[in-house]
């Protein structure tokens, strides 16, 4: 039997102790090897933390006291052979007794050392050590696919994701339940099997967007009246652009200046109006409402991405706290979480669309030799085309990009030549198809499981 009483020697109160949270920190790491039982050696491990530490109060003592005792109860149940450390053990015995000594310390105590010793729980039990942490689809259904249905989740780290160390209690098939700790390899394949998974949701969010898009029916073009882009831009009508209303006609988005650049304009979201999940399907439902550029519907269908990729909860949360802005040209992910999520990727051949990945976007820009064209197409707005990569619903990869539509990504380059060489004619110019230079910068990607992660911060 555990001699309890030697534990509690040589426990002195003294300045520089362990505070009551310190405490209940050495209590959480009694059972040091997370094998889900308390040993006599942890027993006398977690002792000799204390002797030494000394304590800052009476009440940090006495909790570390009702923490030994409830060690000692918990080690002694499940050294029995065939007992389990059970709901009812630790509400009808446990508890009163610990209660009775060491009062509402006591009660906590319990609470925090019989999940460490959960060498078996029973259904109840099991419920009651549940952390209760909100997972995402994703988590939830690597928990359902890796350790079966009916398991329970606990966050060591409280962090809401599944690492190294923290732990599921899975059903023993007899009504009980037994720990099994995640190791370091496991971790790693639940984070890719997550990733991969809200990548594809990710892929069908955008997809919604680029079938609403799709032409004739998607958003107008920006149409440059006299020619003046600047015009257009800095002084024209802006209520023709995000949802054909302006901000001071009652319209969620509020648009601003790009720095001292009047030609490229950032639209806003005013979340006191509208929550980003509705002013996106606002923008998909009804798209020959608003106006955008190429460079504005591909960051549409980025934040659609994200939204499909964190479900709409986690989206309006994330959209609270960074932002949600949608730019006009070179005005674009200068603001909001797109900037927050997005870097370059130096993988790959930028010069070359099908090298880009799914989920990518990128910027092809036009050059052709005549400069009185080139301005020309600037005025026009075909000085370059911004599009985003994504999968359709058969798995092929394809290009979205505003006027176009969707196209496969093998064409892209053609059409846009072709799109320029029309153009050139509208203005009177005449250039064959192979003079034009088309450079692709490098891709941009956008990182859902950073999106995630501050989602949940």
């Amino acid at each position: 039997m555990t001699d309890v009483a030697a534990y509690h020697r040589g426990m002195q109160v003294r300045t520089g102790g362990a505070s009551q949270a310190q405490v209940r920190e050495m209590l959480k790491g009694v059972d040091a090897d997370k094998n889900g039982e308390i040993s006599e050696k942890e027993l006398s491990a977690l002792s000799k933390k204390g002797r030494d530490a000394g304590f800052a109060d009476k009440d940090a003592k006495n909790l570390f006291h009702a923490g030994i005792d409830a060690s000692a109860l918990a080690q002694s149940k499940t050294a029995e052979p065939g007992q389990q450390l059970s709901g009812d053990y630790i509400d009808k015995n446990m508890k009163p007794a610990l209660k009775k000594a060491y009062g509402t310390q006591g009660s906590e105590a319990a609470d925090i050392v019989a999940p460490e010793a959960s060498k078996e729980l029973t259904k109840g039990a099991a419920a009651r050590f549940d952390d209760s942490v909100k997972l995402d689809q994703f988590h939830k259904g690597e928990i359902k696919s890796q350790f079966g249905a009916g398991t329970v989740f606990r966050d060591m780290n409280k962090n809401g994701s599944i690492d190294a160390g923290d732990r599921m209690l899975v059903p023993d098939g007899n009504g009980g339940y037994r720990p099994r700790a995640i190791d370091a390899t496991r971790a790693e394949d639940i984070k890719k099997n997550v990733s991969a998974a809200r990548e594809k949701a990710g892929d069908e969010g955008m997809t919604k967007a680029a079938k609403a898009f799709e032409p004739p029916n998607g958003p107008n073009f920006p149409s440059h009246g006299d020619g003046s882009r600047v015009s257009d831009m800095a002084n024209g009508n802006t209520k023709k652009w995000l949802g054909g209303k302006s901000h001071e006609d009652g319209g969620p988005w509020k648009r601003d200046k790009f720095g001292q650049d009047p030609w490229f304009p950032e639209y806003k979201l005013d979340t006191s109006r509208m929550k980003g999940s509705e002013a996106l399907d606002q923008l998909i439902k009804d798209p020959k409402s608003s106006t955008m550029d190429c460079a504005m519907a591909k960051q549409v269908a980025q934040l659609q991405r994200v939204r499909g990729a964190l479900g709409d909860e986690k989206f309006n949360k994330l959209v609270e706290k960074e932002g949600m802005s949608v730019g006009y040209g070179a005005a674009e992910n200068q603001s909001g979480l797109l900037s927050k999520i997005g870097s370059r990727d130096s993988v790959g051949d930028p010069s070359k669309v099908g090298e880009y990945k799914s989920g990518q976007a990128g910027y092809a820009e036009v050059k052709v030799g005549d400069p009185k064209l080139q301005a020309a197409l600037d005025k026009a707005g075909w000085a370059g085309e911004h599009f985003t990569i994504r999968k359709n619903e058969q798995g092929e990869k394809v290009v979205f990009a505003h006027p176009f539509g969707t196209i496969k990504d093998d064409k892209f380059d053609g059409d846009l030549r072709d799109k320029i060489v029309s153009t050139a004619k509208d203005a009177g110019y005449t250039i064959d198809k192979k003079d034009i230079k088309i450079t692709y910068e490098q891709p941009r990607q956008y990182d859902l499981d950073k999106a995630a992660e501050l989602a949940r911060d």
